[in-house]
């Protein structure tokens, strides 16, 4: 739910938090941008390459929704891991797919920190 950054309209200029407003801008337009034009041109990207087979179609919208073309870096996005994480995790996984995340014994040697993000994957 929206919560309004200032409840009082009449907020004096010294105890304006500048930052939490260019943040929570920021945020707003990344929303809209992506709501409002990425999924809808990834979608059409998709859609022209379900018609045609083009597979430039496919990786433009692959680039304009996640961000990559890397299948592995796409599903592992879609479990939920971020760009950073994904870095490093690339060196552990043997093989991944729509139904499982399979590691490889290098995790033993994880930091702690490291783990605790991949604990929920491993069974």
């Amino acid at each position: 739910m929206y919560r309004p950054l200032f409840e009082d309209f009449h907020v004096k200029f010294k105890d304006f938090d500048y930052d939490l407003l260019v943040y929570d801008t920021y945020d707003y337009i990344d929303k809209v941008i992506s709501l409002s034009l990425c999924n809808p041109i990834s979608a059409a990207f998709q859609l022209y390459y379900k018609n045609t087979k083009d597979q430039k179609a496919l990786t433009l919208s692959n680039y304009i929704k996640y961000g990559t073309n890397n299948s592995d870096e796409i599903l592992l996005l879609k479990y939920g891991f971020n760009f950073e994480d994904i870095e490093w995790l690339k060196d552990y996984i043997t093989s991944i797919n729509e139904d499982e995340i399979i590691f490889n014994d290098k995790i033993s040697n994880l930091p702690a920190s490291k783990y605790e993000i991949i604990k929920r994957y491993i069974y």
